[in-house]
């Protein structure tokens, strides 16, 4: 899955991260368009109201990635 690839390269002193930044605007392209399932990275979703929860259930690692439905 090309969206989901990042880069680590380690080198004399040199450490470069690309982040999801890079294909978040793809990625939900996708997911609107039914081509990837967010339930395969999300598990748990949650409406705008449960956010505070979903984060409780994050520090105590209950859930590990949750998706906001609006």
């Amino acid at each position: 899955m090309e969206h989901m690839k990042a880069t680590l390269m380690f080198g004399a002193g040199d450490v470069r991260v690309e982040t999801v930044r890079a294909y978040l605007e793809d990625s939900i392209q996708q997911v609107l368009r039914g081509d990837l399932d967010p339930g395969r990275v999300f598990d748990r979703t949650v409406s705008i109201d449960d956010v505070p929860a979903a984060y409780a259930a994050m520090d105590a690692r209950e859930a590990l990635k949750v998706m906001v439905a609006f």
